[in-house]
């Protein structure tokens, strides 16, 4: 199948190349169909809209950050993944073009956060893990923590039992 290219200016004055096998624009300036757009300022979409511009699309805005998922209406909603330039990462729900119910944001420094927000704003500030790798630095050391854990829960059930043995001897002897 060959995917026709086409220059384009938007009635906005956007010049943009499209790829697509079947990208139609609307009276709005709004694209839709299957295709990929990009744009001469860096931003790149990769969508599949019906005429609403509700579909799914993974949008690349010019400072590098990413957005993969669903659209409504033009807008992020629904479920989907914003990655920052910065590496920091949310997966979750969107409203309208914002951060909106439940969801996960990944910082940069591994801290996870698993809360509900609204209108962009966090909710509770609820962190799941701090700093993933703060304790265990490989998984040899998390392994012989594992070891050293199971040998303490085993000494101590020896010695629980052992020490219920000895009291129902004495108890016995009496």
């Amino acid at each position: 199948m060959q995917i026709q290219q086409i220059k384009t200016t938007l009635k906005n004055g956007v010049i943009s190349n499209v790829n697509a096998n079947e990208v139609k624009i609307n009276v709005n300036d709004k694209y839709f169909g299957e295709g990929e757009i990009k744009w001469k300022d860096n931003i790149h979409i990769k969508f599949k809209f019906d005429p609403s511009q509700s579909g799914t699309a993974e949008y690349k805005f010019s400072n590098g950050d990413i957005y993969n998922g669903n659209f409504l209406n033009g807008k992020p909603s629904g479920f989907g993944v914003y990655k920052w330039n910065t590496g920091q990462k949310y997966e979750g729900n969107f409203t309208n073009g914002k951060i909106q119910g439940k969801g996960t944001l990944t910082k940069e420094s591994g801290e996870l956060i698993q809360d509900i927000w609204v209108n962009g704003k966090q909710r509770k500030k609820k962190t799941v893990k701090e700093k993933i790798n703060k304790n265990i630095s490989n998984f040899d050391n998390f392994m012989r923590l594992q070891a050293q854990n199971h040998c303490k829960r085993t000494l101590l059930v020896i010695i629980t039992v052992t020490t219920l043995i000895i009291y129902y001897q004495i108890i016995k002897q009496i």
